[in-house]
């Protein structure tokens, strides 16, 4: 049962998290690139990686220190049916990624060109040097590690115990969406845009 500290903790993490992704970092962000500062990308990776890591390192803290089971973050094996079923998802995606890198590899000069022009203020936050890019794989592991622990674990487990396990999981992809909305709609064209190719 999750504690009182537990829901002031996700209060802040989740509501403070979307804030500081839509109101401080992203027009950091974009105010320093439009002025030139080349090492900014890097200093926001690791503001994002900081974050998500002392938030992930608090929860999994206190699931030691309370002795609590990680099934209860659904941190389970799979066996079975959903162990087949997750890897061929696994495969699916693989798959749609090596087909995307392919058909972006293929693309013209001017259709690159168009594609960068359509992918909006998004291409602020993609890397640009050998050395982003480092940071930007740190930050693509951790938020895999991070967001799934925190979101899908430890939100869902606290509050499916006061609105059952279906709307937890809504309210858990919602609250996920609202943290990612600093990307606006160029998201989902860029989805759109992607499978077209």
């Amino acid at each position: 049962m999750p504690t009182a500290i537990d829901l002031v903790f996700a209060i802040f993490v989740f509501v403070a998290g979307a804030f500081l992704d839509y109101y401080v970092l992203w027009p950091y962000l974009l105010r320093k690139i439009s002025g030139g500062d080349v090492g900014v990308r890097t200093r926001v990776y690791s503001i994002i990686m900081a974050w998500l890591w002392l938030a992930t390192i608090f929860v999994a803290g206190r699931w030691w220190l309370l002795a609590r089971p990680c099934t209860a973050l659904w941190l389970l094996p799979p066996h079975g049916w959903r162990l087949l079923a997750s890897t061929l998802a696994f495969l699916a995606v693989a798959a749609l990624w090596l087909l995307q890198t392919r058909s972006l590899a293929r693309l013209s000069a001017e259709n690159r060109a168009a594609l960068r022009h359509r992918s909006g203020h998004l291409l602020a936050l993609v890397p640009h040097t050998t050395t982003e890019y480092r940071w930007f794989v740190g930050l693509s592991v951790t938020a895999g590690i991070c967001e799934e622990l925190l979101y899908r674990g430890f939100l869902v487990w606290t509050l499916q115990h006061w609105v059952g396990l279906g709307w937890a999981a809504a309210v858990s992809v919602i609250v996920f969406g609202a943290a990612h909305a600093y990307q606006g709609k160029d998201v989902w064209r860029g989805w759109a845009e992607s499978a077209e190719l």
